[in-house]
C-alpha cells in the first residue's frame, strides 16, 4: 500500500476496521488508475502524487501533464453478497455526469466474466 497511497490516504485506511481496509485500498487504486490514465502519463506519474478524498474528489495531483482530471466517478458491482468488481472513470473536461453505454442486463453479462 505505501507504494500507491499518499500518507494522508494511508492514515485514512489505518483508521478503518481491519475488514474494511482491503476494499477501501481497492477503491483508492481504481480511482488513482483512472486519474493517471486521464493524465495520459499512466504510471509514469507516481501514484502517491495523486491524492484522493474518501469520496470521488481529487485533492491534489502533482504532474507535468497539462490535462488534469476534474471529475472521477466510481462504484462497485455486487453479485449477491459479494463485491465482484470496482470501477472508476475520470474526465478532464467538466461534465455533469458521464454518458453510460452498458449491457442491458448486467447480471447476465457478468456470467461471462
Amino acid at each position: 500500500m505505501p507504494l500507491i497511497l499518499s500518507g494522508r490516504e494511508l492514515d485514512d485506511i489505518h483508521q478503518l476496521a481491519f475488514e474494511q481496509r482491503h476494499m477501501t485500498f481497492l477503491s483508492y487504486w481504481v480511482r488513482k488508475e483512472a486519474a493517471l490514465k486521464c493524465l495520459g502519463d499512466g504510471f509514469l506519474t507516481d501514484p502517491q502524487h495523486v491524492i484522493l478524498g474518501a469520496d470521488d474528489t481529487i485533492i491534489d495531483i502533482k504532474s507535468q501533464s497539462s490535462a488534469k482530471p476534474t471529475s472521477i466517478w466510481s462504484g462497485q458491482y455486487c453479485g449477491g453478497e459479494t463485491i465482484r468488481f470496482q470501477w472508476a472513470t475520470a474526465v478532464s473536461q467538466t461534465t455533469t455526469e458521464p454518458i453510460w453505454q452498458h449491457h442491458a442486463d448486467l447480471n447476465s453479462f457478468m456470467k461471462f466474466l
